[in-house]
């Protein structure tokens, strides 16, 4: 399932799916609040070795917490 069209939608499945399915995002998204995203996007940099750099972290944690923040439900 394609992810909700936004500003920084395309970098987020350009990064993202790198190293997994999309789908992923919206599956954890009834779960997540904003400092979950961060804490899962900061964990996929650090642990992981998602490709991001800080100014791209910013964008990925600001969009998944206003499209898919848990209050987004």
């Amino acid at each position: 399932m394609p992810l909700k069209e936004a500003p920084d939608a395309a970098l987020v499945v350009s990064k993202c799916s790198i190293c997994h399915s999309v789908d992923y995002i919206q599956m954890n998204a009834p779960f997540l609040q904003p400092a979950g995203w961060e804490a899962e996007v900061r964990k996929m940099v650090k642990v992981m070795g998602a490709p991001l750099d800080e100014a791209e972290f910013a964008r990925v944690v600001d969009y998944l917490t206003h499209q898919y923040g848990s209050d987004q439900h």
